[in-house]
């Protein structure tokens, strides 16, 4: 069976004023098909600097990847630009970051936040994306999904209709 995510060696470093940060020292894993992998260490382990680097998520500081591949369905993320990172963030691999107050914006409802990358990655009416979150709710185990977001559901469907 093919990994779906491999890590290879994979290396991302910090250069700062004060020198070199070794955030990410050669780690390595496969995730394979129906698979879930947990990350755990302590705080400044590099965790969340591991994924959010090979995801192109940290642009703007002073991290640079020093080695390794990190094999996304045999396609090399490490070696991709920004947009083919783009294409693939969002649609194909995600992010659910560990600050639950980063993770989703409060000032949004739950709704909106669910179908958004529908809508844009997938290209899907707001219509057909609402229907594609309620089916989601379902499958997760969110019990009478409609009758929770149902006042959502119907302003959101009406709007959609003047559209």
């Amino acid at each position: 069976m093919t990994p779906v995510l491999s890590l290879k060696n994979y290396q991302a470093f910090f250069h700062t004023r004060r020198g070199v940060i070794k955030a990410v020292n050669g780690i390595s894993y496969d995730v394979f098909p129906g698979q879930t992998l947990a990350v755990v260490g302590e705080s400044g382990s590099g965790k969340s600097v591991s994924q959010l680097s090979y995801l192109g998520l940290l642009t703007g500081s002073p991290l640079q990847i020093m080695g390794g591949q990190v094999l996304f369905h045999g396609q090399d993320l490490v070696k991709m630009d920004e947009p083919q990172l783009r294409a693939i963030r969002g649609d194909k691999i995600a992010m659910i970051f560990q600050e639950p107050m980063t993770s989703l914006n409060p000032y949004l409802k739950i709704g909106t936040q669910l179908i958004e990358p529908l809508v844009i990655h997938r290209k899907k009416t707001k219509r057909e994306a609402w229907k594609l979150g309620i089916e989601a709710l379902e499958r997760v185990g969110i019990s009478r999904p409609l009758h929770r977001w149902k006042p959502i559901l119907m302003n959101s469907v009406e709007a959609c209709d003047s559209e």
